[in-house]
C-alpha cells in the first residue's frame, strides 16, 4: 500500500523500554531485510541523558 504513494520503507524500529539497545536474538532472527535501517529505542537511555543534562 505505501508504494502506491510514491514512498518507501527505508527501515522499522521498535523499543526494548527496560532493556539494552542491542538486537536481541529474536531482533536479529527478524531483520530480514538487508539494506534497512533497524533503529531501537531503549527508555533507559532517555533518563541516562536527561539526568546527564540536569547535573
Amino acid at each position: 500500500m505505501i508504494h502506491k504513494t510514491g514512498r518507501e520503507v527505508v527501515g522499522s524500529y521498535h523499543s526494548h523500554p527496560d532493556g539494552p539497545l542491542t538486537p536481541s536474538e529474536t531482533d536479529t532472527a527478524r531483520a530480514m531485510w538487508s539494506g534497512y535501517s533497524y533503529l531501537i529505542l531503549s527508555a533507559l537511555l532517555i533518563i541516562f541523558k536527561l539526568k546527564a543534562a540536569t547535573v
